[in-house]
């Protein structure tokens, strides 16, 4: 057999070629794109560079690194994806991801400033909360995008949407501002205040911060006062800030003034005025009309919150009235009314009447809670009343009457009774607690009475009673029994702890009695004694007398720590008195003294003086801290004071004066005027 013999060369080729042809294709390991990695060496496109085990995972829509995964997470050009944790549409960089498509929820960049909390970011409204809510790079800038509006469900309080703060102009720089100029921002702007309550923005000394000073015709505590003060000599009429005419004929409306307390439980104390000739219902019945809290302008008394007349004629309801305090227990401040010519178990026996609560409307005080009515012929049981405070302890305020007309130890000698709350119904006053009794015809003990507050410091409440016609020391000279508690059953003023005794004869030392609570701030609370008649030619300049506690044993009125003399014969200073509370702010319980028989504006005018506390010495009314005389002739005014607590609630005490031949309103229909005190202020 011949053989074929070919070249060695030439045989690789053509077996080459024949390979070739026979596949069709490259063969497996030929590297068609030059990079390196043939099919069989894992290349998985060999018509791409881009593509083989050794590239790196691209962005590109290519398996790079032949994986068999196309742009896989860990992608060389990878972009950041930003989550949005807090699901408000923005994302953050609490959680990040590197991958050529979004992860679901993902954002591309990162605009949330707080990606935990879904109300801050971009559509935010910026709050004034320290947070930046909507991402813009400050904090509670300036001007938040909203400004003030209220969305619909907004309240106006921090944290609503569009809250932002309103600031004021503040020109005079005092911590006040005016509407004259606003700003919204969350913090101050410099020049701006938080409030606009200035009264006058061009003057740093006016503000509600300021303190009142009087004569410098500025309203320094911007509270509707200022100008005119409770300083010097002013008029009734001209410095009143409340006025109340009695617009019946001899009905002497303000013979009798006296604060109330609270008693219809609005924080404001109220005032009484009595007209014990009062004639709406009946002849001389009587009336006392009452006047809640926050009184201004002139009215009618017939217009008084409440009206509580007399149950028969010739009663004189209304001769006396006092607030007592809580007596039944309910929260509700009570009053006591005297009516002395009541004919109950005799002429003239008299009664005192206790109402409860808030009255209100016109009411006869036969429907009065408790009626305390007198035991002979004559007695006037009534014709003082006063609050003594809990004597027995028992959380219920307690009743104090007087009844100079009573015989314990002969014809008028006088006393009284102290009657322990609570109490309704009648009581016959022989059943009280503890009767006090004149021990000397004419002593007249009980004209007037008072709690005395605690005058020697045991805790125990103390009493006070006038006998404007003791003569121990001359002839009616005039006395003043002190009884420190607590007491029981029948004593007599021979007997009472202390005696404060009128120096001459007529000084009538005892005709006004009050305790004024501790005027020179030594712990003891103290006394002051009216004595009109002193120096009588017939009828006395007057003066009142301050003792201070504690007392005890027998005192001469000569030795008293503070002696007020009236300016002029016939003036009668000291016929009413008490303490004034603190109507000028510094703390110290201030003194107020009538004086109804001066001439300082006409004939029997009247004058009322303001006597600032603490004080000592002796010296004459004329030198008072002001003098209120009444605006025209016999009016009287003075004829009844009060302290009145705090009718306006503006933290200063107020006073009362009564001029019961006033006739603005009618012939002697009388009036009561109420100064509130505003720290000295006067209305402008």
């Amino acid at each position: 057999m011949a053989r074929l013999l070919v070249p060695l060369h030439v045989s690789f080729l053509a077996l080459s070629g024949l390979l070739g042809c026979a596949g069709g294709d490259d063969p497996p390991h030929h590297d068609d794109d030059g990079d390196g990695f043939s099919v069989l060496e894992g290349d998985c496109d060999d018509q791409n560079p881009r593509a083989n085990p050794a590239t790196v995972e691209l962005c590109d829509g290519w398996d790079n690194d032949c994986d068999d995964q196309i742009d896989e997470a860990g992608a060389l050009d990878a972009p950041t994806w930003y989550g949005d944790d807090d699901g408000d549409g923005y994302g953050g960089e609490l959680t990040t991801t590197a991958a050529c498509g979004a992860p679901d929820g993902a954002q591309a960049e990162a605009l949330d400033c707080d990606d935990t909390d879904p109300a801050i970011n971009l559509d935010a409204i910026e709050l004034c909360d320290g947070a930046d809510n909507d991402c813009d790079g400050e904090i509670d800038e300036a001007e938040p995008q909203f400004g003030p509006e209220l969305g619909p469900a907004d309240t106006g309080d921090p944290g609503d949407p569009g809250y932002t703060p309103t600031w004021y102009i503040d020109h005079d720089g005092d911590g006040y501002g005016v509407t004259d100029y606003t700003a919204f921002a969350c913090t101050a702007p410099d020049g701006f205040s938080d409030n606009a309550d200035d009264c006058d923005d061009s003057n740093p000394l006016a503000s509600p911060a300021g303190v009142e000073v009087c004569g410098d015709g500025a309203d320094n505590d911007c509270d509707g006062y200022g100008g005119l003060c409770l300083e010097g000599e002013l008029l009734l009429d001209e410095t009143a800030d409340a006025t109340w005419l009695g617009s019946e004929p001899d009905a002497f409306a303000g013979d009798v003034v006296a604060g109330a307390g609270d008693l219809n439980g609005d924080g404001y104390d109220d005032a009484l005025v009595g007209a014990p000739r009062a004639n709406a219902t009946g002849t001389d019945k009587g009336a006392t009309f009452v006047i809640f809290g926050r009184p201004s302008g002139e009215s009618d008394l017939a217009s008084a919150d409440g009206i509580l007349v007399g149950e028969s004629n010739l009663d004189n309801a209304g001769a006396s009235a006092a607030g007592v305090g809580d007596v039944d227990g309910d929260g509700f401040d009570d009053l006591l009314i005297g009516a002395p010519h009541y004919d109950g178990i005799n002429v003239d026996s008299g009664a005192a009447y206790l109402v409860l609560g808030e009255p209100s409307g016109t009411a006869s005080l036969g429907t009065a809670s408790a009626r305390l009515v007198g035991l002979q012929y004559k007695d006037f049981t009534g014709a003082a009343v006063a609050a003594p405070g809990d004597h027995d302890g028992n959380g219920h305020a307690d009743l104090f009457i007087g009844a100079y007309g009573m015989d314990p130890s002969g014809p008028s000698s006088g006393g009284a009774y102290l009657v322990h709350g609570p109490i309704t119904g009648v009581l016959n006053l022989a059943e009280a607690a503890l009767v006090l009794e004149g021990s000397a015809s004419d002593e007249r003990a009980g004209q007037a009475l008072d709690g005395a507050g605690d005058l020697n410091g045991d805790g125990d409440p103390d009493l006070i009673l006038g006998a404007p016609g003791s003569s121990s020391t001359g002839d009616e000279a005039g006395a003043a029994f002190v009884f420190q508690g607590p007491l029981l059953g029948r004593i007599g003023t021979q007997e009472a702890d202390a005696v404060l005794v009128g120096e001459r004869d007529g000084d009538l030392a005892g005709t006004a009695v009050a305790g004024v609570g501790d005027v020179d701030g030594d712990g003891y609370d103290d006394l002051f004694v009216g004595a009109p008649g002193q120096q009588a030619e017939p009828v006395g300049v007057g003066l009142a007398y301050l003792v201070l506690g504690p007392v005890s044993d027998r005192l001469d009125l000569a030795t008293a720590d503070a002696i007020l003399l009236g300016e002029e014969i016939g003036d009668q200073a000291g016929y009413t008195l008490d303490g004034a509370g603190d109507v000028d702010g510094d703390g110290s319980v201030d003194l107020v003294v009538g004086a109804p028989g001066s001439d300082a504006s006409g004939v029997h005018s009247g004058s009322v003086y303001l006597v600032l506390g603490p004080v000592t010495g002796s010296f004459g009314l004329g030198s008072s801290h002001a003098r209120i005389r009444g605006h025209a002739a016999d009016i009287y005014a003075g004829t009844s004071v009060a302290g009145a607590g705090d009718l306006d609630g503006d933290g200063f005490g107020d006073l009362l004066i009564g001029a019961p031949e006033d006739s603005r309103g009618a012939l002697r229909g009388g009036s009561a005027t109420a100064l509130m005190a505003r720290g000295l202020g006067g209305r402008l």
